[in-house]
């Protein structure tokens, strides 16, 4: 787990088992001796997704982790998958807030819906 993270995640109210999570995607981030670093890449992005399929993260907390995730690799200029990239789209179409949710946004139902069905199509992780 990254120093620090559980403070932060605990401090916005995300349960122990999302933070789980995010310590499982760590290590499979950081273990390149497994695959090639873009199949590890995939992996650690895969498992979130999972998480959020199977029910073990919210949506919420899904698209938070998703979009850390993804900053810290473009932050740091490592490269993500078109097919990373295309889960992003998934992301991106979500809101969580009804109130905020516009036509052709996804709610917490359809990410987890669209997520799995992209999962089905690729076999990331």
């Amino acid at each position: 787990m990254i120093p620090g993270e559980e403070t932060d995640l605990n401090r916005h109210g995300h349960a122990d088992s999302e933070l789980e999570v995010l310590a499982e995607v760590s290590r499979y981030a950081a273990d390149s001796n497994q695959a090639g670093l873009r199949d590890v890449h995939d992996r650690a992005f895969g498992e979130l997704a999972a998480a959020l399929v199977d029910g073990r993260i919210t949506g919420p907390a899904f698209e938070e982790q998703f979009l850390k995730l993804w900053r810290l690799y473009r932050d740091n200029h490592v490269a993500t998958s078109s097919t990373v990239d295309e889960l992003f789209t998934e992301v991106d179409a979500y809101c969580a807030d009804p109130e905020l949710r516009e036509e052709g946004d996804l709610d917490d139902a359809g990410l987890r819906a669209a997520v799995g069905a992209f999962l089905g199509d690729h076999r990331m992780g």
